[in-house]
């Protein structure tokens, strides 16, 4: 990973299911899992809520498509 935003720095951090073996990892990792949870779960959302349908009107399923 590349970044101009963040340094070269690490950080201890641990497993969920350890509590006493720590790891190092790039502060960079940690700042971009934390941005992908939101947009993993807005992802979720929009796939799971399509208004697309089939319609045998033209100008509703254009609506629709730019309502999503």
């Amino acid at each position: 990973m590349l970044s101009t935003m963040h340094s070269a720095s690490m950080k201890n951090t641990r497993k969920q299911d350890a509590d006493v073996n720590a790891i190092m990892k790039p502060s960079l990792v940690g700042s971009y899992n934390e941005g992908m949870g939101g947009v993993d779960r807005s992802d979720q959302l929009v796939t799971t809520h399509k208004s697309m349908r089939k319609f045998v009107k033209w100008y509703k399923k254009m609506f629709l498509y730019i309502f999503d």
